[in-house]
Parts: structure tokens; sequence; C-alpha cells
């Protein structure tokens, strides 16, 4: 959950839940349009949000905070 957004960057499904994850892959595998765009909109949050230039921008944020004395992020 922490990378994938609902319906936006991929699909969840409950764990150990194999029917939902035969409905997911048939979804997907019948939208092809649909699988591509998931795909490219994850690709994209994990470049900008997960990137070892967006950790380091996050933690240089969280020191800088932290020795304002400000609350941390969330």
């Amino acid at each position: 959950p922490e990378l994938v957004a609902e319906g936006i960057t991929g699909l969840l499904v409950p764990p150990r839940d194999p029917e939902a994850i035969a409905a997911a892959i048939r979804l997907l595998t019948s939208d092809h349009d649909r699988a591509e765009g998931l795909g490219a909109a994850g690709r994209e949050r994990a470049r900008r949000d997960f990137s070892m230039e967006a950790m380091v921008e996050g933690t240089t944020a969280e020191y800088q905070r932290a020795l304002r004395g400000d609350s941390p992020a969330r």
C-alpha cells in the first residue's frame, strides 16, 4: 500500500486471497491500456517518491525539522 495507490498505480488484493489475485490478473490481461497506464503511473510514483534522490531529500528535510524543533512530518 505504500507504493500502490489502488486503481492509480496498481491493484491491491487481500493477502492469501487467490480469487482476488485471479480477478486482478484477469482484469489486467483483458485491458491492456489499463495495465500499461497503471504500470506507467507506478514507475513514475516509484521514481518520484522512492528514488535515492527522494530518500535523500526526505531525510535531509527530517533532519532540518528536527534541528528547528518542529514536529515530524506525516
